[in-house]
């Protein structure tokens, strides 16, 4: 029996249905950029041991300890330094500091590595501390109930009602309230130092602040600090306090039944280690951009170790360990125990290199420069660079009880360094918070990982959904993926030529242009003015483990008493 034209045409439909694709050309990428690697080389000798043997210890990416050392570096110095660039430019020496890792990847515990001198220290400055506290404590409860019973007895001697064992006037008893209360106006609340602070409101951080002259470290494994500013406990974002404390604009708090407290030259240090997740939330409230909160912070975004971590990796070596101890403490001993700011200042060299890295700067920023989609952040990059080479400049001398202010061309050769690894960081970071970037791209991204991390021709889907399981909870979301990559061209359906019922995973080929196809960019060079620094710095903090009971034994370079 002849077949009908519905048949032949139903046919024809199936041979070409059982054709391999005919691929039109390359897919479209999905532009990620290439991560450039952390300049540990950068860091002095005893910054650049401990950074590595972190890494290693935890498993995690050199970036984090790296960014994390920059900023506890800068909260040991900031009380007692800052630096200027030239002439009527002079920046302070915090740092805001943002590691973004997805959950698992050990931030808590390498920012508690970090950390730990500085909380020693704090520790053991309180208990230095806290006679004198007690003290000025008792005499100032003292004298506000002093006071309180001379108010009493002026009502008294007011009202013609004072006890006979009292032969004062009222005039002389005011007398006596006014004297008591100017030694109470003049006489600061005494307090124990902070250091480091954690899970904190804006309000709380001024404070802080204030009672520490003005400087305060805050250091995050979840950035509370920024998420309460944002409005967790309320539906308003407060950021003054932030956006100044990295400016060394003046604050001024105003509080309801008690004194109101003002800092003239504040300065933070913050540190978050997040997930991506917290800073495209932040993001996504028009003032964190506007006003320049996002553009404050140096990021970094390593790609996650997560799948390939070794077990049972060596610990950090105790000697490298007490040696990097050495240098905080003798960095916080020395700013601690200095009461007037030092300026830091550039060489000529130094400025000429500064120079000449912002001329290169100055046209990425325009209209139709490479760094227009994060000018708000590179705007800030020159300052921050200033601020670098300060911070390398005192880890350098951190065992030397003189600190030269003058911070030479070799050093701020080596901060440059870090300009476009900053640059590279800065847009990744911004590309994982533009809204811009949805969750079905992020999604299409990882199944190309998946692909080309497998050197995989064809897949099934059910293959694939087995291995991103925690990515597609459900066929149907993958299936919508993969519906996405075929309208990029990277992959097609193939066509299925076995007969027979039963339910089958779906075949899918992998664009044989892909092979060409880079799903990466490396933006151009933004820094062509230094040489690469192949030699870690040396320096002279012992390198044997040190006992640092305090003040008295900090190193054997130190003499407390120079300091007083």
């Amino acid at each position: 029996m002849a077949a009908t034209l519905t048949e032949l045409a139903e046919n024809i439909l199936q041979q070409r249905e059982n054709q391999p694709p005919e691929w039109d050309g390359p897919p479209i990428p999905f532009i990620e950029y290439k991560r450039k690697p952390f300049p540990i080389e950068a860091l002095p000798d005893w910054g650049h041991d401990f950074v590595k043997a972190v890494s290693v210890a935890n498993q995690v990416p050199a970036d984090m300890p790296g960014m994390l050392y920059l900023a506890a570096v800068a909260a040991s110095v900031t009380k007692s330094f800052e630096i200027q660039a030239r002439p009527g430019w002079i920046e302070l020496l915090g740092l805001y500091v943002i590691p973004l890792l997805e959950t698992g990847n050990r931030k808590s515990g390498t920012l508690r590595d970090i950390q730990e001198p500085i909380g020693y220290f704090e520790r053991k400055l309180v208990e230095d501390m806290r006679p004198g506290y007690e003290l000025q404590k008792h005499e100032l409860d003292i004298k506000k109930a002093q006071l309180e019973d001379l108010k009493k007895s002026y009502v008294k001697a007011k009202n013609g009602t004072k006890k006979e064992t009292s032969n004062k006037s009222a005039a002389e008893i005011w007398s006596e309230i006014e004297s008591i209360s100017s030694e109470i106006t003049n006489t600061p609340e005494p307090y124990l130092p902070t250091l480091l602070s954690g899970d904190c409101t804006e309000e709380k951080l001024i404070a802080l602040a204030a009672e520490n002259d003005g400087i305060i470290a805050n250091f995050s494994a979840e950035g509370e600090l920024v998420t309460n500013a944002a409005g967790k406990y309320s539906n308003q974002s407060r950021l003054e306090a932030i956006l100044k404390g990295y400016s060394g604009d003046p604050i001024r708090q105003e509080r309801m039944g008690r004194a109101s407290q003002y800092i003239d030259r504040p300065c933070f240090t913050i540190a978050m280690c997040v997930q991506p997740i917290v800073m495209k939330e932040l993001a996504e409230k028009p003032e964190f951009r506007h006003k320049g909160f996002i553009g404050r912070f140096i990021y970094c975004v390593p790609t996650s170790p997560l799948g390939q971590r070794e077990v049972n990796a060596e610990p950090v070596n105790e000697r490298i360990r007490s040696r990097y101890r050495n240098g905080i403490l003798k960095l916080l001993t020395y700013s601690w125990k200095n009461n007037e700011k030092q300026v830091l200042k550039l060489s000529a060299d130094a400025n000429s290199m500064l120079a000449d890295f912002e001329r290169e700067l100055e046209p990425k920023l325009g209209p139709d420069g490479e760094l227009k989609p994060v000018v708000d952040w590179a705007a800030k990059l020159a300052g921050n660079i200033v601020r670098i080479a300060g911070i390398l400049h005192l880890a350098d001398h951190a065992g030397d009880l003189e600190k030269p202010l003058i911070v030479p061309g070799e050093t701020m050769q080596r901060a440059l360094l870090f300009a476009p690894y900053l640059i590279n960081h800065a847009k990744i970071a911004y590309s994982l918070m533009d809204t811009t970037d949805d969750e079905e791209t992020t999604k299409a991204k990882r199944v190309i990982r998946w692909i080309k991390d497998n050197n995989l021709e064809e897949f099934a889907q059910r293959d694939c959904h087995a291995a991103l399981r925690a990515t597609f909870y459900k066929s149907e979301e993958l299936e919508k993926t993969l519906n996405l990559l075929i309208e990029y061209n990277w992959i097609a359906k193939k066509p299925d030529d076995k007969k027979g019922v039963g339910r089958k995973s779906l075949i899918y080929i992998l664009n044989p242009y892909t092979k060409n196809t880079t799903n990466t960019t490396n933006e151009p060079e933004s820094l062509k003015v230094v040489n690469v620094v192949n030699v870690v710095k040396q320096t002279n903090l012992q390198t044997e483990v040190e006992t640092l009971p305090f003040w008295n034994d900090l190193g054997t370079e130190i003499n407390p008493d120079d300091y007083f």
